[in-house]
């Protein structure tokens, strides 16, 4: 499983300005998933993880769109479901990075395994284009159907439920 102070060695968590106990409810579920994720190779990646309202998110996602490295836009439809991301793969793995933002404006009216199922759901589309190193049609049933895969081999297949019937 991996070790929650390794993940934020190489990891960025930042959740916007909620009441205090949105924030504490959001940041322990982030947790819970992370501790639960084998420890594999992807999740070692530098990253970002942005958690707030859903305006903020767009904004932090459309000046994301150009890579610091790489100096290339990626283009693509903003927020399908509460979430969305954005990877850079490279051959070595120290160079590759993600930002993964979830947008949600109503955190308190969702099941804690929603937002775990959501979280989850994530981590699980970063480990799945990491392994094929490729990202097939986002939004298609076959990609659909992989990620959906993937996080249940992850262990989060009860969650993943709660975030499908919620949504």
């Amino acid at each position: 499983m991996v070790n929650l102070q390794d993940f934020y060695k190489t990891s960025l968590v930042r959740i916007d300005p909620y009441s205090a106990s949105s924030a504490d409810r959001i940041n322990r579920l982030v947790g819970q998933v992370i501790t639960r994720l084998p420890d594999e190779e992807q999740f070692g990646m530098t990253g970002s993880i942005f958690i707030g309202p859903k305006e903020a998110m767009v904004n932090l996602h459309k000046k994301s769109s150009v890579h610091p490295v790489l100096g290339r836009g990626l283009g693509e439809n903003l927020f399908i479901k509460d979430g969305n991301y954005r990877f850079w793969f490279l051959e070595d793995l120290k160079d590759s990075s993600y930002l993964i933002t979830l947008a949600l404006d109503t955190w308190d009216e969702k099941s804690d395994n929603y937002i775990i199922g959501l979280i989850a759901y994530k981590m699980s589309e970063l480990s799945y284009v990491w392994k094929v190193r490729k990202i097939p049609p986002i939004g298609s049933e076959e990609y659909e159907r992989k990620v959906d895969e993937e996080a249940k081999r992850l262990g989060f297949a009860k969650e993943l439920l709660a975030y499908d019937t919620q949504s």
